[in-house]
């Protein structure tokens, strides 16, 4: 474990306290998996930019007290795959409301999430991924997806041993529809709104890496869904993805 304690200036009193608990269901080298559980309590002082603003568009002046963040969680680990529960405490939670303005919530706000990680690695072939569900018992407060979920796809081919490896790759993305927060460019801030949803569309991006020596060169063809016409790719309400697109890239480590 660790903490962290704030002593003085405008934060003094914020503190940090993490720690982690690892369980070997049998012993370190022979055993049936490990449960682990983490916990992490914090409080934090408001920013100064939600307490005190003035433009020509939007002016505050708050009083907010500090918030204080209590995350439990505990996974059961076994090889190639991790189950895990999390549950998130938020008092006097701070947010941007409908009309881009800080708002702090003076109840106690809860997250709970159920979550599955996995990589299997066949040979050269490899899937990996994972899948969380979350629900809030206040969402007119905070927003979130029902289901959000990765996927990859990939296959590793030798090309010369030791020297060269070719790697094509399938991601997908997805998330259920829900009312994302909206962004606000003349505060850099994201907002509530209850006017548009957005998800429930596959963000699937197909990538092919060559590895030669300290040479790592990819080309990736992102957002290939997009070619079905289905319009839906945003991220942000009103701020649509790029349609689908050519990248290419060179990473070279010049040293031996």
């Amino acid at each position: 474990g660790k903490g962290e304690l704030i002593l003085s200036d405008y934060q003094a009193g914020d503190f940090i306290l993490s720690g982690q608990w690892k369980q070997f269901l049998g012993t370190y080298t022979k055993n049936i998996g490990a449960l682990v559980f983490d916990v992490n309590l914090s409080r934090k002082s408001p920013d100064w930019f939600e307490e005190y603003y003035y433009s020509n568009n939007f002016r505050w002046q708050n009083d907010f007290s500090p918030a204080t963040y209590m995350r439990l969680s505990g996974s059961y680990q076994i090889r190639w795959i991790t189950l895990g529960l999390k549950q998130t405490t938020i008092d006097h939670y701070i947010y941007f409301g409908e009309n881009a303005k800080p708002v702090q919530y003076t109840g106690t706000l809860n997250v709970t999430s159920a979550y599955a990680k996995f990589d299997v690695k066949l040979r050269h072939f490899e899937i990996a991924g994972m899948a969380s569900m979350q629900v809030t018992d206040n969402d007119n407060v905070l927003h979130l997806p029902l289901v959000y979920g990765k996927l990859k796809l990939g296959w590793n081919i030798r090309l010369v041993k030791g020297v060269s490896i070719l790697q094509p790759a399938v991601v997908i993305n997805y998330f259920t529809e829900y009312y994302a927060d909206a962004y606000m460019p003349a505060l850099r801030v994201f907002h509530l709104q209850n006017d548009v949803k957005i998800g429930n569309y596959p963000f699937l991006d197909i990538n092919l890496t060559i590895k030669l020596k300290r040479a790592n060169l990819y080309v990736a063809y992102t957002n290939v869904y997009s070619l079905s016409n289905d319009n839906r790719y945003f991220t942000t309400p009103h701020y649509p993805m790029r349609d689908s697109k050519i990248m290419f890239g060179l990473r070279w480590r010049l040293y031996k």
